[in-house]
């Protein structure tokens, strides 16, 4: 989540919210509505011979429901323990097993969401994003006091963790270098990068427009790719999507290190095109899109110069339709927070990717190794996850793999908000002041560095046929 935008995007998902430890009622009655209505709303497009098809979604049919236990509710996925190692199945349905089993594989590919907004005194005149303000409670029947304000760098930062880096600046050729050198080391293939239009920045940051051929050299000089994930601002539309577009293919397609791929399931010798992610690409109406997207529409990307793979956010159950009708390419998830959407929760992944699989879209998870952006949103401590030594992390690689992912994204290697970085902290306590007293990997700084390369060794080789159906997750 963006704070330029988190009182619209809590308001788009909230009907799917899953509150992992303080549930309620009414919570719980608005998600299995929202599942009911998504049903009902795919048995109407399935009617629609342009929707997909009919054989894939969540539907369980009587004879499946006595082999599988069916997929997990509100309450087994908000369920607790004490225990780290506590055990809880996961269930993959026969009929998804079967279709996951005739997906074809593709080289495995692993993308990291990588933010250059960062800035301090020593290169940036003061500090950007370290002095994040607390964000308002969107919630306003919660009526409990929250602390309000700015951070206060050096000590005081937006973040339960400290950056082994300390409060570094996105500009430092140095830090730059140690970032892309550490991804290396982790087996990252793709370093997608937040990316606004020149001039632009969000409502915390400056333009960082200057730092992309940095990145895309250092990410060059590591053996990696990088490519751009488009944020979203003001008056955005079809049209300026195509302006962004042209201006990105024109100025940074040519690099070495920007980032191709092929479509799903292309035949053997098509053009690779290079890749963008859209946040919040529901913002912009699917009529909107297909100007874009559709070969036929006004401002048509498709067969030209400029024809890029497009991969939009899913959020809400119902959007796996809207980003196929709307002519996206595929999609991904983005956040590490297991059960705050549709899309995040890892038991909807397997059924997600056999409907990509019929559809023809790229299914990109978002895994993650943890949660809480507590000192930016104080008020949401409700969706905080745990990191439980690294293992909420590995369990997301494991779903990742068993679902049949195309290519798995990482939220993320340095969004410090919201607690889901895997670049190196260390133990800090700010005695200048708050006295606060960070969190801290458990097994050193570069922890997750190495948890990252434990996991794609573990699981993207190509991928093997024996899929099991059941899954251990750690609670």
């Amino acid at each position: 989540m963006r704070s330029s935008d988190d009182r619209e995007m809590r308001e788009h998902v909230k009907g799917v919210v899953f509150n992992s430890k303080h549930k309620l009622n009414s919570e719980k009655e608005a998600y299995e509505k929202v599942e009911k209505e998504a049903h009902e709303k795919v048995e109407i497009e399935e009617e629609n011979p342009l929707e997909p098809p009919k054989q894939i979604d969540d539907k369980i049919s009587e004879e499946e429901n006595v082999a599988a236990v069916p997929a997990i509710k509100t309450d087994e996925i908000t369920t607790t323990t004490t225990s780290a190692t506590a055990k809880e199945q996961v269930t993959i349905r026969p009929e998804i097993l079967r279709q996951l089993k005739e997906v074809g594989g593709r080289p495995p590919s692993i993308h990291i969401f990588y933010y250059p907004w960062y800035g301090n005194p020593e290169f940036d005149q003061k500090y950007i994003h370290w002095n994040h303000a607390y964000l308002k409670n969107w919630d306003k029947s919660d009526k409990a006091k929250y602390p309000e304000g700015t951070h206060k760098p050096p000590e005081d930062i937006g973040s339960v963790y400290y950056p082994q880096l300390g409060p570094y600046s996105s500009k430092n050729p140095a830090v730059i270098d140690k970032h892309m050198k550490w991804i290396s080391s982790a087996g990252i293939d793709v370093v997608v990068v937040s990316w606004y239009p020149e001039g632009l920045a969000d409502d915390n940051g400056d333009d960082w427009g200057p730092i992309i051929p940095l990145l895309l050299n250092a990410t060059e000089k590591y053996k990696m790719k990088m490519t751009l994930h488009l944020e979203p601002y003001a008056k955005q539309t079809a049209e300026t999507v195509r302006r962004d577009i042209e201006y990105i293919v024109e100025k940074y397609g040519s690099h070495p290190a920007f980032y191709r791929t092929s479509r799903k399931n292309a035949t053997k010798g098509q053009k690779e095109l290079p890749l963008l992610y859209a946040y919040d690409s529901y913002r912009i109406p699917v009529d909107e899109w297909t100007k874009l997207t559709s070969p036929n529409g006004s401002l048509s990307i498709r067969n030209t110069t400029f024809d890029v793979l497009l991969i939009g956010l899913y959020v809400q159950m119902e959007d796996r339709f809207k980003l196929k009708k709307a002519g996206f390419d595929g999609l991904y998830t983005y956040f590490a927070a297991d059960g705050f959407s549709h899309g995040s929760t890892m038991s909807n992944w397997p059924s997600l990717s056999a409907y990509c699989a019929k559809n023809d879209l790229l299914f990109i998870p978002s895994v993650g190794p943890g949660y809480d952006d507590t000192r930016v949103r104080p008020w949401n401590a409700k969706n905080t996850k745990e990191r439980n030594g690294g293992n909420y992390y590995r369990e997301h690689f494991e779903m990742a793999h068993s679902a049949k992912a195309d290519i798995v994204s990482i939220t993320s290697f340095n969004e410090w908000h919201e607690g889901t970085q895997i670049e190196p902290a260390i133990p800090f306590k700010d005695e200048n002041g708050t006295e606060f007293v960070y969190k801290q990997y458990e097994k050193g700084a570069e922890q997750y560095l190495e948890i990252t390369l434990e996991m794609i060794k573990a699981y993207f080789t190509p991928h093997h046929e024996n899929i099991p159906m059941q899954i251990e997750r750690i609670i």
